[in-house]
């Protein structure tokens, strides 16, 4: 799937990313107001350095530790997301795999203006959804085990409520770089094998796929 070099490189491009989490409020001295927000959220700046801003309230205010490593994941996954690879001149071809699928599967929207990676893409988003479900889908896993069945859909539940939630306060631009939040829950969260495991969902007989690393168009099967 991923040759070493690879792996390297993506490893090194993920503990590059400072993690800024007040206090104190000196650490958003560029942004205050940040000190009592609940944003969250990654950022290459001009001098190249890559961090993930913790806003001061954010803790306060996510109760969900699924949630939170949802969106911790979401956000850490932009690091190594394909536009942020482009901009050192770096592709895998396990990626081209990933997008081509979730371009095939009309999750990511292919509309005749898009431009790979530009404003109007919603690759970036799509990509770090992905890595977030696959991060949160082994921690619900684990706890699995240790819950029992309705304390495991509410933990399932909570890990994306959030994106229910976003529904009447999403804009134009919030459409243009993120999937619909169905989509996201029900294509991107919902068809996870480890989820649907968790949650006993009889294996699926329609004809969408799930999409991966592995994936290859010819049948709709993954590559060996």
């Amino acid at each position: 799937m991923f040759s070493q070099h690879e792996k390297q490189t993506l490893k090194k491009r993920i503990y590059k990313v400072k993690l800024e989490l007040p206090p104190p409020a000196t650490v958003y001295s560029d942004e205050p107001d940040l000190f009592t927000k609940n944003d969250l959220y990654y950022e290459r700046i001009s001098s190249g350095s890559l961090r993930l801003r913790v806003g001061g309230a954010y803790l306060f205010t996510v109760q969900s530790w699924f949630n939170r490593v949802f969106t911790l994941a979401h956000e850490l996954a932009h690091s190594i997301d394909p536009c942020e690879l482009r901009n050192i001149h770096f592709s895998l071809p396990a990626y081209d795999r990933l997008s081509a699928c979730l371009m095939s599967q009309k999750i990511i929207s292919v509309t005749k203006n898009r431009s790979e990676c530009a404003e109007n893409d919603q690759l970036s988003e799509t990509f770090a959804d992905w890595i977030a479900v696959q991060i949160t889908s082994k921690a619900l896993k684990k706890f699995a085990t240790e819950f029992d069945h309705e304390q495991i859909l509410h933990a399932v539940t909570n890990s994306v409520k959030d994106l229910c939630e976003q529904e009447e306060f999403l804009n134009e631009m919030d459409n243009t770089l993120h999937p619909r939040p169905e989509i996201r829950i029900e294509k991107v969260f919902g068809l996870n094998p480890i989820i649907q495991e968790i949650l006993g969902c009889q294996p699926s007989t329609s004809a969408e796929v799930y999409c991966d690393f592995n994936w290859t168009s010819k049948g709709n099967e993954h590559a060996l």
